[in-house]
């Protein structure tokens, strides 16, 4: 905002008082009318001038310098330098954002600085490179020249062969053992967590093996565990401070604005947690501002990880005086070696030994080998005898000798012979009888044992066996059919049609249902070839023509051909005697395809009762006589048809038109199937 110029009280006669930070503007250095211009008669210009200048003084020539100034850039940026220092100073007093700012600015303009012209940079930073090197050279050189001093002093004590023998034993370096012996405590990881966000901020780890991985997963739960802790148990103002994590522990320093989490293996003096506290407060002394309006921007605070890296601290036990170790420990040391190589030889011996005697047993052991000889040398020489078998059952002999430096130096020479080793005649009488599954075979003092049940071929082929295998001295069978397999061969050998259902009673067939005649009559040959069936019953077999006859015969006596008061059918009769007719001709088809069938459909009259007896016997055989006319001369044969007049007598006094038919009544007899199974001769 622009700020009007202070008048000057002693310039009441219009002259305004004059600043000069500048050269003064034309406006302000031209010279004023005389009085007398101002006064000219006629001039109405010149008086309104000089009635502006009585009335605003010298005011609308400072107006013009200033509206000057403003648009002139070189005059606005020379006035901005002579204040800039006082307002970056006063600005960065008064809020941190300046310095926030600034910081990719000055960073850019360093990077821009350093690519153009290293040399300036690197002539700048000398005085401080150097000295900083040297340090770090020099820390680093000692805690080498430490740790080496550590392993050399205990490398040939007596503590240090103890802990040579563990690293050995365990597979872990000497170094590593000698630290995990040596060491009292050391800060392994350091994690700085914003309190606010709980986002880690920075962290710091030492360089080992053990610490700690997935630092913004450890920032977060450590976060959930301090307010766990604050909520359900700890009073207020009160925090989390240490947390056991196995073998390590776990310390927590709050602060105003972030936490300092340090990962510590070993048993840290309280005096260390003071040390941290410092590191703690120097770090909120030096970056507040950034820590107070953090929002995961790590850039901003990435001058916090030196800090971080002093927190990683570690001391080791004292070592004791150098005037402990014994001085006359190469002799000691040329000693136990002897000792070892001595004992190493005799072990070596006594292990090559005890390796050879354990393969001449495992050959001697072996089914179908017999040992003759063993020479033990440069070259073990082995004579032996070996049944074909013994490699089936056993393996090769070079084989059965699990030792492979043995195996290496092992010379076999093997000849064939018949083995009676238990093992080998039972393979040898797998290989000959070759059981199905479900079979198991057992030698005991040379009787085989055949146990289980096989399809019944197998069984009479097994009994039909005249020479047992080699190494047996009897045979003794005790084997049930498999009926399954039994039922398979069955059905393959007489293909039953989906109507006749096929069960085995034991090892007895019973047959069910309905089959053609040819089918029926084919049994005997085609069952001639299953061995292991010792019966068969048909009882409930019926063949497929006798069982379409009986239907036939049905449907015929259902059949009603109604007439009228006198001997002429209904309308309608002749459906009825056409379909009787088919049935008829159907039936008289399948009585001559089944052997020893006979089929006669009778046809018999009847009467409602009305009028006289003897007409009533007379309509009774005329109606029956009609209708076998009728269907002898729709195609039935003669021989098939018979007339009957129904028997009995009821005179009625009402009319029955019902009893006014032809019934028929069919007499049908079929053969009966016959055996199943051909007569077995010794049986």
């Amino acid at each position: 905002m622009l700020q009007p110029f202070p008048v000057d009280p002693a310039a009441s006669d219009g002259a305004a008082a004059r600043t000069e930070p500048r050269e003064p503007s034309p406006a302000a250095t031209r010279p004023e009318p005389p009085a007398h211009a101002a006064t000219a008669p006629g001039d109405d210009a010149g008086a309104f001038d000089a009635l502006r200048r009585l009335l605003l003084g010298n005011h609308p020539s400072r107006l013009a310098d200033l509206e000057q100034r403003l648009d002139d850039p070189e005059l606005r940026a020379a006035a901005l330098a002579e204040v800039l220092p006082q307002a970056i100073h006063a600005r960065a007093n008064a809020d941190p954002q300046l310095a926030e700012a600034l910081l990719e600015p000055v960073d850019a303009c360093l990077h821009r600085s350093v690519a153009r012209d290293p040399s300036r940079l690197a002539d700048a930073l000398f005085p401080v490179i150097g000295p900083a090197i040297r340090r770090a050279v020099a820390e680093t050189l000692k805690g080498l020249v430490q740790s080496i001093n550590q392993v050399v002093e205990h490398s040939l004590s007596a503590r240090g062969l103890r802990w040579r023998w563990e690293a050995w034993r365990s597979g872990r370096p000497f170094g590593e053992v000698v630290l995990s012996h040596m060491l009292v405590y050391r800060v392994e990881a350091a994690y700085l967590i914003h309190n606010e966000t709980g986002l880690l901020v920075d962290h710091a780890v030492a360089a080992t093996e053990t610490t700690l991985k997935d630092e913004d997963a450890i920032s977060a739960m450590l976060t959930a565990i301090q307010d766990f802790v604050q909520e359900s148990f700890s009073a207020a103002g009160h925090a989390l401070e240490t947390v056991e994590i196995g073998p390590r522990t776990l310390w927590l320093l709050r602060g105003p604005h972030a936490t300092l989490a340090c990962a510590i293996s070993g048993l840290p003096p309280r005096s260390l947690r003071g040390e941290l506290e410092g590191v703690l407060r120097r770090i909120h002394a030096g970056f507040s501002a950034g820590l107070a309006h953090f929002d995961g921007d790590k850039a901003r605070l990435r001058l916090v990880h030196p800090l971080l890296e002093e927190c990683l601290a570690l001391e080791y036990r004292d070592g004791g005086p150098a005037a402990s170790r014994i001085a006359w420990w190469p002799w000691l040391v040329a000693l136990a070696l002897l000792l070892a190589a001595i004992g190493w030889a005799g072990w070596q011996s006594y292990d090559w030994q005890r390796r050879v005697a354990t393969a001449r047993a495992e050959l001697a052991a072996t089914p179908g080998l017999a040992l003759l000889d063993w020479q033990p040398g440069r070259e073990i020489r082995a004579a032996l005898l070996a049944d074909p078998l013994s490699a089936a059952v056993a393996g090769p002999p070079a084989e059965r000798v699990q030792d492979p430096r043995v195996r290496a130096r092992l010379r076999i020479e093997a000849q064939p012979y018949v083995s009676a080793d238990p093992a080998i005649v039972l393979e040898r009488a797998r290989r000959q009888l070759r059981p199905p599954p479900g079979v198991t075979l057992d030698l005991d003092a040379g009787v085989l044992h055949v146990q289980g049940t096989a399809p019944a071929d197998w069984i009479s082929r097994v009994r039909a066996f005249t020479l047992p295998p080699a190494g047996v001295d009897a045979l003794d069978i005790a084997l049930t059919p498999d009926l399954a397999d039994l039922a398979r061969r069955v059905r393959a050998a007489i293909e039953p049609p989906p109507t006749v259902r096929v069960e085995l009673d034991g090892t007895a067939l019973r047959l069910s249902g309905a089959a053609a005649t040819a089918w029926i009559g084919a049994l005997p040959m085609r069952l001639a070839g299953v061995a292991g069936l010792t019966g068969c019953t048909t009882t409930g077999l019926v063949a497929r023509e006798a069982a379409e006859a009986r239907g036939l015969a049905a449907e015929l006596e259902q059949l009603r051909l109604l007439f009228g008061e006198d001997s002429e059918p209904l309308p309608g009769g002749g459906a009825v005697l056409e379909r009787g007719a088919a049935l008829m001709q159907r039936l008289a088809a399948l009585a001559d395809a089944l052997p020893g069938a006979r089929v006669r459909v009778v046809a018999i009259g009847h009467s409602d009762g009305l009028g006289a007896p003897a007409r009533n016997q007379w309509l009774r055989a005329e109606r029956a006589a009609f209708a076998a006319t009728r269907w002898r001369a729709l195609g039935v044969p003669a021989a098939l048809l018979a007339t009957e007049s129904a028997p009995g007598f009821e005179p009625a006094t009402v009319a029955r038109p019902a009893e006014r038919r032809v019934d028929l009544r069919v007499d049908l007899r079929l053969p009966e199937p016959g055996p199943c199974l051909p007569p077995r001769v010794g049986e």
